[in-house]
């Protein structure tokens, strides 16, 4: 635990600027998106009510397909070709196990002044059911698993958005500054 500590101490010295992303999602018919993510979708989940959109950020584009199974809110993103980049549930900060949550906290404590989680995600690169249920039930990652967390965090000098990355180690893989969309327009 004191190493992990020692790490995110280390870790807040980081400078984030420069670390921006613009995010702008469009909703998008069936018909626009690749055969390989639709046969992809219906060959792992018995969703019905899919909405499909498109999003654009700074550096790429992508498809994503929205849904609810498992009573759970599920986002799959797919590169351009329809390849699976991946999949997130969404899922309640409160809910994570304690140790999990106090490994994030103490996180977000060394970053800002004060901070709100706004949103928490479990990630997988690949669709593995069993270990997504095991997850939902022990609420505890597993190796290969990620958290993507939506965090307002304000610093000294600016209240912002940020996108922060987070693997089973509690070790911070990215964190961007997201940018709103009407920002987005004001900016250009």
């Amino acid at each position: 635990m004191k190493l992990v500590l020692l790490f995110f101490t280390v870790l807040s010295t980081l400078v984030v600027s420069g670390q921006t992303k613009i995010e702008i999602e469009k909703r998008i018919s069936q018909d626009s998106v690749p055969n390989k993510a639709k046969i992809y979708i219906s060959e792992q989940f018995k969703a019905s009510n899919i909405k499909w959109f498109f999003e654009k950020t700074n550096a790429r584009s992508s498809y994503e397909a929205k849904f609810c199974e498992l009573n759970k809110r599920f986002s799959v993103e797919f590169s351009i070709d329809g390849t699976l980049e991946d999949i997130e549930v969404l899922i309640k900060f409160k809910k994570l196990a304690p140790e999990t949550k106090k490994i994030i906290t103490t996180l977000l404590n060394s970053k800002f002044t004060n901070y709100r989680v706004l949103k928490t995600q479990f990630q997988q690169s690949d669709y593995d059911k069993t270990k997504l249920e095991l997850f939902l039930k022990t609420k505890t990652l597993s190796e290969l698993d990620l958290l993507e967390l939506i965090v307002l965090g304000k610093t000294e000098n600016s209240k912002n958005r940020y996108e922060i990355l987070i693997n089973s180690k509690g070790e911070v893989l990215s964190m961007l500054q997201l940018k709103e969309q009407s920002q987005t327009f004001l900016q250009f």
